[in-house]
This record gives structure tokens, sequence and C-alpha cells, in this order.
């Protein structure tokens, strides 16, 4: 085998290097050890309101109204409304539900304004014994704009 002309003038610059490499590939291996570990005893990442990440899933989780609809005069705030709900706020016919106490009218711009007495205390109690929330409220519209037909015995 012919010698290379480093080993031929200096065997111990090879051996040097060759020492070199090993202590770098084992160098490199700890760090990959200790890397690993580091990565494991990292604490979870707190996901704040700032973050882009939260920001996006706001964004993609936004519910929108398919038409305007305001209760008592306050837009409605469609964030936590399921669809199906959202969908039959869109379809409300203007009357009177619930025994009269609550009113649906439309206005000139396609809004849905729903109304209901809620001066006094008396008032705001007597309508929480008839809806929990304000799904409970449109769901209730629905069924009484959508009877259940009646089986026959």
């Amino acid at each position: 085998m012919a010698k290379t002309q480093t080993e031929t003038e200096d065997p111990s610059l090879a051996a040097a290097i060759l020492k070199l490499a090993e202590s770098f590939g084992a160098s490199q291996s700890q760090v990959a050890e200790t890397l690993a570990v580091l990565q494991q005893n990292q604490r979870p990442r707190e996901v704040n309101f700032g973050d882009t990440d939260y920001q996006e899933k706001l964004r993609r989780e936004t519910q929108v109204l398919k038409r305007p609809a305001f209760q008592n005069g306050f837009p409605v705030n469609p964030s936590g409304l399921s669809d199906e709900v959202i969908d039959r706020l869109a379809t409300v016919k203007p009357g009177k539900y619930l025994g009269g106490a609550v009113t649906v009218a439309i206005d000139g711009n396609d809004g849905i304004h729903l109304i209901y007495k809620n001066k006094t205390v008396e008032q705001r109690m007597a309508f929480a014994r008839l809806v929990t929330s304000f799904s409970d409220l449109v769901n209730k519209i629905w069924s009484e704009m959508h009877p259940e037909p009646v089986a026959a015995a």
C-alpha cells in the first residue's frame, strides 16, 4: 500500500488529524444527546392571546351571521353560536313568539330585531324563566315557526 505524502513526511501529523476527527465525531454525538435531553425537559409552550397561532385559531373559529341581527337594539355576538342556530336565526319570520313575550321584526336593511321587555329586574327574571340562552331563544322561536305535526291516535 502506498503511503500518502503526509504519512511519509510526518506520521505524527496524520495521527493527530485522525485523533481530531474521532474527537469531533464524539463531540457531535454528545451535542446531539444533550439536545435530546434538553428537548425532553423543556416546558410545554404556552399560547397567549397575542401569539400568532392563537390569533389564527380565533380567525378560523370566528362565526359570522348570515343577516344582521339585534337583541333589544344591541348587535348579536355570533361567537359561541352553533351553525344550526345561525341558520335558524337567518330564517326567522316577523311576528310575536313565546306567548307574545318576544317580537321579531325585520328592518329595511334585512336586519332581524328580537325585542322583549327587560327594563326592570322582574321583567328580566320573567324572561330568564322562558329561555336560558340566546341559542335557546332562537330554537324556541324556530320551533314555534315549525310546529311538530300531531300524530293521530
